[in-house]
């Protein structure tokens, strides 16, 4: 299978002894990846391939580095290496917390303290309104103006 046009891999994940490529032109060409797989193990120093045309994924373990074997497989035209890392297409957003956040668990917390040691109506519920009006300004709003209003 060497291609006179060979599809671009992207690295997904590397580490020692393990490499993921990511060939997202191919993605459910499982012909493809079958034969790629099985000219891949005859890389030197490659242990195992696993190849899955559904994801578009090739995993590598091998005892040499994940440049060699790519500079191998560029070779031996069987793909192009993109030189950048694969990010998927829907990628999640990473939320990272506030600190609006953090007090509203923690006042939460505190509610929940309160509930167990039998203190229900008074600071339980007041805790637990206060955790709910610190998460709404501070969740849903973003970050709150001073005096609290909202627009």
């Amino acid at each position: 299978m060497s291609l006179p046009h060979p599809p671009e891999a992207s690295v997904a994940h590397s580490s020692a002894g393990r490499l993921r490529l990511k060939v997202p032109e191919r993605r459910g060409d499982t012909a493809f990846f079958a034969e790629l797989g099985g000219k891949l193990a005859a890389a030197p120093q490659v242990h195992e391939v696993e190849t899955n045309a559904r994801t578009a994924s090739v995993l590598i373990k091998h005892a040499s580095s994940g440049d060699a074997l790519l500079s191998w497989a560029d070779d031996h035209n069987l793909l192009t290496p993109s030189g950048r890392l694969f990010t998927p297409r829907r990628q999640r957003p990473t939320a990272e917390p506030s600190w609006r956040t953090l007090v509203a668990l923690a006042v939460l917390l505190l509610a929940v303290v309160q509930l167990f040691r039998g203190q229900m109506l008074g600071p339980a519920t007041t805790l637990a309104f206060m955790a709910a009006q610190i998460a709404r300004l501070g969740l849903v709003g973003g970050e709150a103006e001073p005096g609290g209003g909202e627009e």
